[in-house]
């Protein structure tokens, strides 16, 4: 267990190394801090996404002149815990010519039809149902003529058919693999997760930058002027983080949806914090500290721009970037990239006006 007096002797220890063993250790605590919050992040996504019930049916549907042979089924699923879930279904049959088309149910206790797809190949899911805890029906029902087809349809309230294909009688057999998945939502959890942690991130960055650098034998020299311009950014940084965050909150209340998850949005906006606190420090020589060298915290800057490129790019091959038609986990490495580059942008134009200044 890390006491009050265990602290203070590891911070004595690292105060107590050479100038040159104290600054290694403090990249590779850095270097490892920045690794675990991502871990963490992407443990929070993937982890909580994967808790849910996923169930697959091996089926073979036939039909013969327009009248199923096949028997309708129906399968029971158990919600331990109440909350917003979503159903998703996809099946495609390995026969579509045979013409015949396959609805899910999904069935509260009560007999209520809480969502339901049709199609002889499908890919959906649904939008967040309010489920309590309690027992579900998943109930797959067949069609091969367009009466019952049509019947089944329009005994939903609220239901359309798209892409009709009229009148049609299926023949024929289809081996189909049914694959049903009902996750919880969690995305709240999430972003409040991550939101933590990126407030942790940086508190443990300024933590690492007042505290152990401020040894005996370095310092971070700031003048009076540049305090005061930091105090300034900060001031600015929070008080636009928090009219964001109550921005949010007020469409989130207002059930205005926004192109991109929850998590994307909290993100961007401590992004938006802390460019606005570098574009302060920057524009008015209050970044670097006094005896700072810029080429190594520029450099730093760019090496992890282009990691955050290559991860994006592979996020994109891979299609986490937009998920469902919203900015989903891949696209945090795009916006730290526009971040980063925004700010090595802006140290660019401060140095081009320094030196032309100099030159006058």
């Amino acid at each position: 267990m890390l006491t009050t007096k265990r602290f203070e002797f590891y911070l004595g220890m690292v105060l107590k190394m050479k100038n040159s063993v104290r600054k290694t250790f403090v990249t590779i605590v850095s270097i490892a801090t920045i690794i675990m919050f991502f871990a963490l992040v992407s443990f929070a996504i993937h982890g909580f996404k994967d808790k849910g019930t996923h169930m697959e049916y091996e089926r073979t549907l036939i039909a013969e002149n327009g009248k199923m042979l096949t028997i309708d089924w129906e399968d029971e699923l158990d919600v331990a815990f109440e909350g917003k879930y979503t159903v998703s279904a996809k099946w495609e049959g390995a026969n579509p010519s045979s013409g015949i088309i396959t609805a899910l149910s999904f069935i509260d206790e009560d007999g209520n039809v809480l969502y339901y797809v049709t199609g002889d190949t499908v890919d959906s899911t649904s939008e967040l149902l309010e489920l309590t805890e309690g027992k579900y029906t998943l109930k797959f029902q067949c069609f091969a003529n367009d009466n019952d087809f049509h019947e089944f349809v329009n005994s939903h309230e609220n239901s359309t058919i798209t892409n009709d294909r009229g009148s049609f009688a299926a023949n024929g057999m289809s081996s189909t693999n049914f694959v049903i998945s009902v996750y919880q939502d969690n995305k709240s959890v999430i972003s409040t997760f991550i939101l933590m942690a990126g407030c942790l991130g940086i508190l443990i960055g300024t933590l690492l930058r007042l505290g152990v650098l401020r040894g005996s034998g370095y310092k971070s020299e700031f003048d009076e002027r540049q305090q005061a311009i930091i105090g300034k950014a900060y001031r600015a940084g929070f008080t636009f983080m928090a009219i964001y965050l109550g921005l949010f909150a007020f469409l989130d209340s207002s059930k205005i949806e926004l192109p991109a998850e929850d998590y994307i949005v909290d993100l961007t906006g401590i992004m938006l914090g802390l460019v606005i606190v570098a574009t302060i420090t920057i524009w008015n020589d209050g970044y670097f500290a006094l005896n700072e060298k810029k080429k190594t915290t520029i450099g730093v800057l760019i090496a992890a721009t282009v990691i955050n490129i290559v991860t994006g790019i592979n996020n994109f091959l891979q299609g986490s970037v937009i998920v469902d038609g919203k900015l989903s986990f891949g696209a945090i490495n795009f916006i730290c990239v526009i971040g980063l580059t925004y700010i090595l942008i802006v140290l660019l134009v401060k140095s081009i006006k320094d030196k032309s200044e100099e030159e006058e």
